[in-house]
């Protein structure tokens, strides 16, 4: 950037490919430069924006998790009412020696099942839309935002396998109470019914 008259500069910019790491760039060549000068990201000019970005991406990860926590929902109800069909099984199963662990593994595992089923078809859809979103522009930012035309699309390992975790732990945990349920099943009650 030059400012006023002669050959004075008061700065440069550099812009980056979106895929770049701006903030190891600066660091890097901080580093090379005196005392005197500094090197800054659009991020460290921009603390509101940055602030409303980080926020934002709290607010979406809550926002996905709710939606898990009412999908857990639908895995309860689906895992109770499989042990209230399966009652008569259940009660042969305890008749002929089953313990509660074992009829509590089977019901835990039709949950962790159907979470895995979720949470990969979740993956699918969550990281083809990424890929989407990345290689077109079908989204066009305003001008306000002078550092991207399009909308960044980057997509964090950890913050993915957070989310993928956080799914499946509440879907096995959605299960364990009618699980449990169906653990604790006196078989001459399971067979009355049969």
């Amino acid at each position: 950037m030059r400012t006023g008259a002669g050959p004075a500069y008061s700065g440069y910019s550099v812009i980056l490919p979106e895929s770049s790491d701006h903030r190891d760039l600066a660091k890097a060549v901080g580093g090379l430069l005196p005392d005197s000068l500094r090197a800054t990201t659009w991020e460290d000019r921009n603390p509101s924006l940055t602030a409303s970005m980080q926020l934002e991406k709290i607010g979406s990860f809550a926002a996905i998790l709710l939606i898990t926590l009412v999908a857990s929902f639908n895995i309860l109800g689906t895992v109770a009412r499989s042990v209230v069909e399966r009652r008569s099984d259940i009660a042969i199963l305890k008749a002929i020696g089953a313990g509660r662990g074992l009829i509590l593994r089977v019901f835990l595992w039709e949950g962790l099942l159907v979470g895995l089923a979720g949470v990969g078809f979740g993956l699918v859809l969550g990281l083809g839309g990424c890929i989407v979103l990345s290689g077109t522009d079908l989204i066009t930012l305003p001008d306000v935002y002078s550092f991207h035309e399009h909308l960044p699309v980057r997509v964090n390992i950890t913050d993915v396998a957070a989310v993928a975790l956080a799914a499946l732990a509440i879907s096995t945990a959605s299960a364990f109470v009618p699980a449990r349920r169906a653990a604790l099943l006196d078989p001459v009650d399971g067979l009355e019914g049969a």
